[in-house]
């Protein structure tokens, strides 16, 4: 999955990966995540590797994985998809 936003609701399901400007997580995602911002909620569970530039993880949610920095390449690509967005609003 790949977009610009992703939110999934408490009883929302991923498995595969996962690549976003922002990203919050309610319910269950198996796969690894890609993301400038990542914010966990207490009902959430995750499985798999985190690429972050920020993250929040509330107290009582389950991650199983490594949580990293995001690599220079993917946030140039955040970066040129923002200012070609920014050009066309």
């Amino acid at each position: 999955v790949t977009a610009k936003q992703i939110v999934i609701g408490e009883l929302g399901k991923i498995r595969g990966n996962i690549t976003a400007n922002f990203f919050r997580i309610c319910g269950k995602v198996e796969g690894d995540i890609r993301a400038e911002t990542i914010e966990i909620s207490v009902t959430a569970s995750v499985k798999g590797s985190i690429y972050k530039k920020t993250i929040s993880i509330e107290h009582g949610a389950k991650v199983v994985g490594n949580i990293n920095e995001l690599e220079s390449t993917t946030a140039k690509i955040f970066k040129l998809q923002r200012k070609n967005s920014d050009k066309e609003g």
